[in-house]
């Protein structure tokens, strides 16, 4: 090698820590042995890490310090010294830091998306008391919504359900468009299978109609307007094709 030697600029820790260098400038922390960068305005410089502080514990080094706004923490919070584990910080994961290209767990401008690759890979939404608030099962392509699957059906929905709209036009359209004809229906066991429709709007008290089917006769009946009792039997259609009308305050005129 040539003889030619290159000396920076040099002093200790304490020495660093009233000098402020200029822009480019870099010296030799003599104390730590590593080099300071400096930009004109920072006292001390910027240290570089060297290289045994960056290798992990086996070469000698470790990682002390993880600075604020980086997405990650240290436990201890002061730093990490001879233990201690580094974490990601509340709020650390943004969506830009998501793959925008993982088959399993996608998350692009436009769309978040769970099995792009369409493999086995079920999902699972669990409440605070049912562990199947939502379940999409990628096998059986079904779900379940608060409860399991149907092997039969597509859907399989627990539990009470309500339509609504703000600007009265809640509305429920079935719409069958393939060539097998399609149907509506109601499995009760036991009891009587019911259809309720209720006026909230009635000038004093609700009014209640229903459909009741059981024991092989289809009813249409009037309720009182808290639901609790039938007030009158207004047709009745029995599976044998007789039709039974109201006649006073009971059914009695068949046709």
């Amino acid at each position: 090698m040539a003889d030619i030697q290159v000396q920076l600029r040099r002093g200790t820790t304490t020495q660093h820590a009233s000098f402020t260098g200029a822009e480019g400038e870099v010296t030799v922390d003599t104390d730590l042995d590593t080099l300071m960068v400096h930009d004109g305005s920072t006292a001390g410089g910027i240290r570089l890490a060297k290289h045994s502080e960056l290798s992990g514990a086996g070469a000698g080094g470790t990682v002390t310090e993880v600075d604020a706004g980086t997405g990650l923490e240290t436990s201890p919070a002061g730093g990490i010294t001879t233990t201690g584990t580094i974490g990601i910080a509340d709020d650390g994961v943004t969506a830009a830091k998501i793959s925008s290209t993982d088959n399993t767990f996608k998350v692009a401008a436009t769309e978040v998306v769970i099995n792009e690759g369409g493999a086995d890979v079920d999902f699972r939404v669990e409440g605070d008391t049912n562990a199947n608030l939502i379940v999409a099962d990628a096998g059986d392509d079904k779900v379940g919504i608060r409860g399991p699957i149907d092997t039969t059906n597509e859907i399989a929905l627990y539990g009470d359900v309500i339509i609504k709209d703000s600007e009265n036009l809640a509305s429920l359209t079935i719409e069958q468009t393939g060539s097998t004809s399609g149907a509506i229906m109601y499995l009760q066991a036991p009891g009587n299978a019911t259809v309720r429709f209720i006026d909230t709007n009635a000038a004093t008290n609700n009014q209640v109609m229903q459909m009741s089917f059981g024991g092989g006769q289809l009813l249409f009946q009037s309720l009182t307007d808290d639901e609790t009792a039938v007030q009158n039997n207004i047709l009745r259609l029995d599976s044998d094709g007789s039709v039974h009308i109201k006649s006073g305050t009971s059914i009695q005129a068949d046709l």
